[in-house]
């Protein structure tokens, strides 16, 4: 796909170079000759095929690089129906471990659709550990940056995903008293039992 738009990208650049070629000597009050016209067609035309043998040799490389890259497998024995019980079926998989990512603001139903791997200051605002990869535990990040966010709109940022136990007028900080539980669903964490958080 990106190997696409590097080429419909290559080719707008190109003609929008033999376009300023040509409105330059137009501008200049000078037309352009066939013979002129045929020299100028002929370098982009050897351009374009240079850019595109180069497209493919990076289309190559990244076939390659899918190639290289390994695939976890475990063999286990089923015993469903149709299907005998020295019967084999590889299963591919991912490790399960500790995990933990950083969660945007919630949806208004409970749900963390923006998830990331690392901390990304100004959007982060919850922390979601997983052993398993699907089930996890989160927490209002204790960061100033966090912090700041969420108090922004308590109703849209805190309220969606936590119980608030206590608030003061003007809080300055918020401290997690009990985690929430998040089920991870068609790509995004679904919040299952809301943190309590107090607003101090």
């Amino acid at each position: 796909m990106e190997y696409l738009i590097i080429s419909i990208a290559v080719s707008v650049v190109l003609a929008l170079i033999l376009f300023f070629v040509m409105k330059n000597m137009i501008g200049n009050n000078r037309y352009v000759t066939t013979e002129e016209y045929e020299v100028i067609l002929d370098k982009l035309q050897k351009r374009i095929t240079i850019l595109e043998r180069q497209v493919k040799k990076l289309q190559a490389k990244q076939n390659d690089e899918r190639n290289e890259r390994p695939v976890i497998q475990e063999s286990v024995t089923v015993g469903l129906t149709n299907v005998k019980d020295e019967d084999t079926v590889t299963v591919v998989s991912k490790p399960a471990g500790p995990e933990t990512f950083y969660l945007a603001a919630p949806t208004m139903d409970g749900r963390f659709t923006k998830v990331s791997p690392t901390l990304q200051m100004g959007h982060s605002i919850y922390q979601l550990d997983t052993q398993d990869g699907t089930n996890g535990t989160f927490v209002l990040l204790n960061s100033s940056d966090a912090v700041a966010t969420a108090l922004i709109s308590v109703s849209q940022f805190v309220k969606p995903v936590c119980k608030v136990l206590a608030q003061v007028s003007n809080p300055r900080k918020i401290t997690t008293v009990e985690k929430g539980n998040a089920v991870l669903e068609d790509g995004t964490w679904r919040v299952t039992s809301k943190a309590s958080v107090r607003l101090e």
